[in-house]
């Protein structure tokens, strides 16, 4: 048997029994999925969304096309980086991206103006794009073990460390 075929007809069947009785919250954290299936861009009405612990390397492309999600968390995957598309996820109040490969943060990070926690920790971030000042609302952020060549403190909070 097809180890990755098995774990999608799994998360087929698990995603629409999951999503119809949770009323727009899915967690698919601890699944060994590599990518998601194909009917996922039909639920464009979640508002959480847990895929961590997971073994994604890519950021997957029907994310984009919920517009509704207060709550990402992708960390402790395999995400090398992050599409200039995550900018379209206007209502995110959370975002969870620790424990990936992530090198950068694109621009349109500062789309994210609703964003209150942000989780980038355990990367191999080097700095932040100016838009990240963008992001008024944050009221916590985890930057803990990544390879800073600035102060993220001093780009984020405009103090000094």
């Amino acid at each position: 048997m097809n180890f990755d075929y098995h774990y999608q007809t799994i998360t087929k069947r698990f995603i629409s029994e999951a999503y119809i009785s949770n009323e727009g919250m899915l967690d698919l954290s601890r699944m060994k999925l590599r990518h998601l299936p194909e009917e996922f861009h039909t639920l464009s009405t979640l508002v959480y969304l847990n895929l961590s612990h997971n073994l994604l390397e890519e950021y997957p492309e029907s994310i984009f096309h919920m517009p509704n999600l207060l709550y990402l968390n992708l960390g402790h995957n395999k995400l090398e980086k992050l599409p200039p598309q995550i900018g379209n996820l206007t209502r995110l109040r959370f975002l969870g991206l620790g424990h990936n490969q992530i090198s950068a943060l694109p621009p349109e990070i500062g789309n994210l103006s609703r964003l209150t926690r942000l989780h980038v920790d355990n990367n191999r971030l080097t700095g932040f794009p100016s838009q990240i000042n963008n992001l008024t609302k944050l009221a916590y952020v985890n930057l803990g073990n990544n390879q800073f060549s600035e102060s993220p403190t001093e780009r984020l909070f405009g103090c000094h460390s």
